[in-house]
């Protein structure tokens, strides 16, 4: 199950400069694709939620944002306030 989801790449300045474009996939327990996610979000409370993040495109990005790229995203409602971020991309 896929899940694609586009959001703005924002320049340090606060600036909209392109797009991106992910694929978040849940996983489970035994690392495997979800078949069904539950309809209702209910059952999932107290649930371990495992998911991938694959990054699909991004476009609109000035030449001065193509080098040296990476994405950094924080889990909502996290409570350890960790972010993660990717590997580069050259």
């Amino acid at each position: 199950m896929s899940n694609l989801v586009t959001s703005s790449i924002i320049s340090p300045t606060g600036e909209v400069v392109g797009n991106l474009t992910v694929d978040i996939v849940p996983y489970n327990d035994e690392d495997m694709e979800f078949e069904d996610v539950p309809e209702n979000s209910d059952d999932l409370i107290g649930e371990q939620l495992k998911y991938r993040i694959f990054i699909k495109e991004a476009s609109g990005l000035p030449d001065n944002f193509c080098r040296d790229c990476y994405v950094e995203y924080k889990p909502f409602l996290d409570d350890k306030e960790e972010v993660v971020r990717t590997k580069i991309v050259i």
